[in-house]
This record gives structure tokens, sequence and C-alpha cells, in this order.
């Protein structure tokens, strides 16, 4: 490995927020150090050498062509590339470690950037020849930022067209996180999801540098400039900091899987950032099914066969029928529809009455279908602007990551507008707060939701928390009862937030 890409990929992991399996960056620390990994050159012929990206995607079609015939359509010159079935589903690859950019590094080494995946899906959204996406992971994780907005885009993506994932046989922790933003995940048996957490390296060179005789004496003007300097060993007040952010990133990924998965956060956060094995993670509700590659290529295919995604319950975002707004249940992922119980229930749910086969020519269900048609057209202007609001405002909370919060905002019929301003007062909050817990690790996550759940604004809010960070005291919450004030701050030490403060 010559020194310039050594030196580019010891950048990549030293000292980065990483969302990454441990043995893998392991084994990335140890090919760095050791100078190992890509000195063999193998020429194709034309006098260079073929990289890594090239040679994965060479076998990945080679693999794909043993599932069944499918095109390769490339994107960007390159950039990124799906398999195109005959039945309209484009296959994604999301292979490897994971980096924010496209860039040389990420070209030779065989890497999957975040932008060169939305690309990709940005892609197949618009082939009008695609139907439905299908992400094939196999990725042990890798950069942390990024991850979260690649996420998101995902997430949008699945509302345009059928979007699931299959972890194949491992999407942890970064990949976790692509993998549970689509509509639905399934994992092989014995295989694994999970490790929502992250991990930062720093290597400590300071006695590697005494027994070369080198001693670095670094020149800086600003008291955290060289927080993480590898020539010395890092200090107490360092590592916290380090683990202040560490904490809170882990907080911010565990959220989003929450919400796409429609989980609690204290359950997500409860794995300690386990990886989970097929049923395990079936049962907890990070994955919806424990099927092969090729079974879940066949599920996706079938429910486009059936009209789009049919009988999958989506987590996150939900789901709206013409018909019924749902909101608010968490779904039992240990019961799963088979890929005809799904036929079947979109053939029930289709409109206009479709009679199902069997019907006797007399007409008896055809009768029961009349009369809903008629109750439908006698249905009264204000009851389907009711429908209309609720849809809205379900859509509204799944746009936000918040789907929990519709059931409640519907039955007490909240106003669309308000529900809006809510909502990002809401987001607004919640980054309060953790900007409030890099400042003081005293303050709790829970305290976003206490205060949300207690109706409080920006304004007072932000009162709250500078009021616990620097004083200690409960401030007056207006319109909020006193049970609610206690519990909203009663994740905060005060006592040693007076300590914290009194030392500055």
């Amino acid at each position: 490995m010559n020194t310039t890409l050594c030196a580019r990929l010891a950048g990549s992991i030293s000292g980065q927020v990483l969302a990454m399996e441990p043995e893998a960056l392991r084994v990335a620390a140890n090919a760095i150090g050791l100078r190992l990994g890509i000195e063999a050159r193998h020429d194709d012929g034309e006098g260079r050498s073929p990289s890594i990206l090239e040679r994965t995607r060479a076998a990945y079609r080679q693999r794909l062509a043993m599932i069944g015939p499918t095109e390769a359509v490339e994107v960007g010159e390159g950039v990124g590339e799906y398999a195109l079935t005959v039945d309209g589903v484009a296959i994604v690859p999301v292979l490897g470690t994971l980096v924010a950019r496209w860039d040389w590094l990420a070209a030779w080494c065989g890497l999957t950037s975040y932008d060169a995946l939305t690309a990709t899906i940005g892609a197949a959204i618009d082939d009008p020849r695609v139907r439905g996406i299908m992400l094939d992971i196999d990725s042990p994780g890798g950069i942390a930022a990024g991850m979260l907005d690649c996420a998101d885009r995902i997430r949008a993506a699945s509302e345009v067209k059928p979007l699931w994932a299959h972890a194949n046989a491992l999407a942890a922790s970064a990949a976790c996180g692509i993998g549970t933003a689509p509509t639905r995940l399934s994992l092989p048996r014995m295989g694994n999801v999970g490790s929502v957490g992250v991990v930062s390296l720093h290597v400590d060179q300071s006695a590697a540098d005494e027994q070369r005789g080198l001693r670095y004496t670094a020149l800086y003007s600003g008291a955290q400039k060289i927080d993480g300097w590898g020539h010395a060993p890092l200090p107490d007040d360092v590592r916290a900091r380090f683990q202040a952010r560490l904490d809170a990133s882990r907080l911010q990924f565990a959220t989003a899987v929450a919400g796409y998965r429609g989980l609690a956060v204290d359950t997500v956060m409860q794995t300690e950032a386990a990886l989970l094995q097929d049923y395990e993670a079936v049962n907890l509700g990070l994955a919806d099914a424990v099927e092969s590659f090729d079974e879940a290529l066949a599920a996706l295919t079938a429910s486009l066969s059936a009209g789009g995604s049919a009988g999958i319950t989506r987590r996150g975002p939900a789901a709206t029928s013409q018909k019924e707004v749902t909101m608010g249940k968490t779904p039992d992922t240990r019961q799963h529809a088979s890929a005809d119980d799904d036929k079947d229930e979109c053939e029930d749910e289709t409109e206009g009455g479709d009679q199902e086969a069997g019907t006797d020519e007399d007409g008896g269900d055809g009768d029961d279908d009349e009369d809903a048609a008629e109750e439908d057209e006698n249905e009264g202007d204000d009851v389907k602007a009711a429908r209309g609001e609720a849809a809205a405002i379900a859509k509204a909370c799944a746009a936000a990551g918040k789907p929990q919060l519709a059931a409640g905002f519907i039955s007490k019929g909240v106003p669309l507008a308000t529900v809006k301003k809510r909502l990002g007062s809401h987001a607004t909050i919640r980054k309060l707060v953790a900007d409030a817990m890099l400042a003081n690790p005293n303050i709790k996550a829970t305290v976003a939701d206490a205060l949300i759940e207690a109706g409080a604004s920006v304004a007072e809010a932000k009162s709250a928390l500078f009021n616990a960070i620097v004083t200690g005291q409960a401030p007056a919450i207006r319109g909020v009862a006193p049970e609610k004030k206690r519990a909203a701050l009663g994740g905060i030490d005060t006592r040693a937030v007076y300590g914290a403060y009194n030392k500055r």
C-alpha cells in the first residue's frame, strides 16, 4: 500500500465517529498499520490494474446471474450501479464499508458511499422500467456522518416506489441505519442486524515516538484545538468530551432507527448496540421476516404484481388508505404474512369492490359492495374533509419521524396548521436538549419527551434547560401541571449541576 493511500485510509478511521462493527474496525486498523491489503496488481490486458470496485461489481453480476436474468444499469459514469430484473425490480447493492462521499479511494477500494447510494436509488426512482427497489445489504457499517441523511432520503424514496431491504447476511451499525429506512427489512437464518451504536478510535503513539527518539511539540491556539492528538495520551477532560459526543450521536442514531421501525427509542437504546440474529431481530422489531434473498425478492415481485406494497405494515411514516386511518399502534413483528397472504389482502382492499373468485352469481356479496359504495357516495362533505385532514396529519407526523403522535392529534381534533407548528417546535426542542446534553451529561434524553408531552413551547424549553444547567431551579412553564414539570426535569441531578457550575 503506498504512503498516500495509507495516510488517506488512516485519516478516515482515526478520530472519526464510526457506526461500524468493532471487529471490522480492528481489521481495517491492522491493515493500515501493517500496510497490507492491495499491493498485488493484476493487469487487465490494457496496462492497468482493475480496482477492487470493478472486481466486486463483476463478481456481483455473476452472483445475480444465478438468480435470473438481469440488466446492469450504470449510474453517473460508474459512480453506482443497479441490476434490473425482468419483473422491474432494481437490486441495489450496499456492500462493504460505508463512507460519506464518493472519491478515488472509494472507487479503488470498493467502498459504498452514501452519496453514490443516494444517486443510485434516485436513478432507479426515475427509471420508468423500475417498479420496485430491493437493497441487497452486506456491510459492517462505516462512517457515521452522512448516514442519517442518506437513510432519510431512502425513506422518502420508499414513498414513491416500493423499497425493501434484505440483510444478506449482515446489516450492522450504519448499515442497520440504512436497512431500517425502507418499508421492509428481512434477513436469512443466522443473519445479523443491529449494532445501533458508535465508536471512535484514538491511537496513542507517544510510547512508539519515545522508542524512536521522537518528541512532538504542538503549537496551537484554542484550548480544544488538538483534542485527540495522537502523539500524547488522551487527557481525562478530552475523553469526557469525546464520550459526550459519542453518547449524543448514539441517541440520534437510535432515535432515527426507532422512528423508521415504529419502536420506542428506549427499546433501541436498551439493545446496547448489540448485534441481533435472525428471529431475535424480528421479535424485537428491527426486522420483519427471516427469509433468503431469493424469497425476499420473490415476495417483493409478488407484491408488485398484486398492486404495490401489499400486506406490508409501514413503520415510521405510516400508510393510510382512503377509507381508514389507523395510527399509534406498534405492529407485532412476530407475525408476518406470506406473499400469498399479501396478495389476498391487497385484493380485498382494492377499490371498486371487485368480486372474489367463487362469489355466487346471484349477487349476494355484490349487494354488500353496492351498499358500501352507496354509503361512500352519500358520505357528507364534513366527513370527507375530516378524513382528508386526518390523512394530512398522519403524513405530517410521518415526515417529522413521529408517526405515533398522529393518533393523539387526530383524536383531539388539533388543526393541521397547529400540528405542523408543534412538530416543528418538537424538532427544535429535541435539538436543544441534545445540545444541553453535551454541556451537561446529567441532562437525559427523556427530558425532551417530557417537555414535549407537557406542551412546552420552544421559548419555555430554552428557559427550562437554561435554568436547569445554570441554577438547578425548575422554571414555571405556563399551563403545565406541577407533576409534569417535575417529570420534565426529573432526570437532572441539580446538585451535580451546581457543582459543575461552581467550578467554572
